[in-house]
């Protein structure tokens, strides 16, 4: 099974070369265009040489200038960057320090795909960087963080604690005891941890896999065309009367996810190129959508026999390694 790693369809030009018109891409108001299915965003910079500028030196100065607008034009496409349905990279930038400083940081280091200087001095600039990578690391560290019902009950407990226990004061040469209930409540916790170890090592042993291993996909291809859907850094898919099976939503999917910091799945505009694509594979799995859910226009609805499915693959640990794409108008 392939990866749904970035790089890997960055790797293959001849393939995407070969069908650019089935890529999904948009161009955004800044001149920059996001190019969904390599899932990269590249935009343009023009610069002119300062009127000082003496002999080989204004053109040198005239590129210089050209960077500095393609980096600029760059992020303002990158801050345009859907998330989820409402909100763009730029919200998460706005809100949190850590985010910003990746994505400036990831524009500063973009790849100059052209430089191209013209006969009257000026110059001309593509640049391009990868959605996949520390930026789309930190923005899923946003948005999949805890749920703010943790902070409120968090802090009750810990002003609770120290209403209850008393604070304990020592000297210096007094070495300092645990309590005798904080003891046994460790006890209990590390009681608590084998069990759970061993539930989840039964669960694994008693699992059945649900295709046979010599009729495995080895990716999925989600055929959302006449669904409304629209490409962002955090698809998801949902049962028909039910509740989402992708991204697969317990803490070690989502851990592998916030560590790779790449895009979930990648998108394309035809289904021939998308089955053909080798991140998902010589046998993907092809699923047709119903519709997307709700008011959202970045979670897909399927029939219950392709959610089943797409459980039990889940289940598997499957879209640990295999690569998805969805195909839209």
């Amino acid at each position: 099974m392939k990866k749904v790693c970035i790089a890997l369809a960055l790797m293959l030009p001849g393939f995407s070369g070969l069908a650019a018109n089935a890529h999904y891409e948009e161009w955004t108001a800044a001149g920059g265009k996001v190019n969904w299915t390599t899932g990269q965003i590249a935009a343009e910079g023009y610069g002119l040489p300062p009127a000082n500028a003496v002999g080989n030196a204004g053109p040198l100065l005239a590129c210089r200038a050209a960077v500095v607008d393609a980096q600029r034009n760059l992020l303002e496409a990158t801050q345009g960057v859907r998330v989820t349905a409402t909100t763009v990279i730029d919200n998460y930038m706005l809100n949190n320090d850590e985010v910003k400083s990746q994505v400036e940081g990831v524009i500063r280091n973009a790849r100059i795909l052209s430089r191209t200087p013209a006969p009257d001095g000026s110059c001309k600039i593509e640049m391009a960087i990868n959605l996949g990578g520390p930026a789309s690391k930190a923005v899923y560290n946003e948005l999949y963080k805890p749920a703010g019902l943790q902070s409120w009950v968090k802090q009750p407990l810990e002003w609770l604690a120290l209403a209850i226990v008393p604070k304990a004061y020592a000297q210096d040469d007094v070495p300092l005891e645990k309590a005798p209930w904080l003891v046994e409540v460790e006890k209990v916790k590390g009681r608590l941890a084998v069990l759970e170890q061993e539930l989840a090592t039964q669960r694994r042993q008693d699992a059945t896999p649900a295709i046979k291993p010599d009729t495995q996909p080895t990716g999925l291809v989600v055929d959302a065309r006449g669904s409304n859907f629209i490409p962002s850094l955090s698809p998801k898919i949902r049962q028909l009367r039910g509740g989402i099976v992708y991204p697969d939503s317990t803490a070690e999917k989502s851990d592998r996810l916030l560590e790779r910091g790449q895009l979930v799945s990648l998108f394309a505009r035809d289904v021939d190129f998308a089955v053909q694509h080798p991140v998902v594979g010589s046998r993907p799995l092809l699923v047709k959508a119903l519709r997307t859910y709700g008011d959202t226009r970045t979670e897909i609805v399927l029939a219950t026999e392709y959610a089943q499915r797409i459980e039990a693959l889940n289940e598997s640990g499957f879209f640990s390694e295999a690569g998805v794409i969805i195909v839209l108008d």
